[in-house]
């Protein structure tokens, strides 16, 4: 039984086809900013954050982390665009 050997253009078209949504969320990922009511929240709880009690110091805490989780995923993904080309 033989096989059909597939061309080049085809094999690129259906590879294209399986990673186009990925690349669309590393797009996406690429250009993220953190939603403005978040930034504001995080930032003012940053400048009392001498002052804050339990939750509040929670609540910055989860921002932050949050935040920088995201500039990370951010940043990988400009690589991972950056490095298709």
């Amino acid at each position: 039984m033989s096989r059909k050997r597939a061309r080049p253009a085809e094999v690129k078209k259906v590879i294209w086809s399986a990673l186009a949504p990925s690349v669309s969320a590393l797009r996406r990922l690429a250009r993220y900013n953190l939603e403005p009511p978040l930034d504001r929240r995080m930032q003012a709880l940053g400048e009392r954050k001498e002052f804050l009690g339990k939750e509040e110091h929670d609540d910055l805490m989860a921002l932050v982390t949050f935040a920088q989780r995201r500039s990370i995923e951010k940043l990988e993904a400009q690589v991972a665009l950056k490095r298709q080309h």
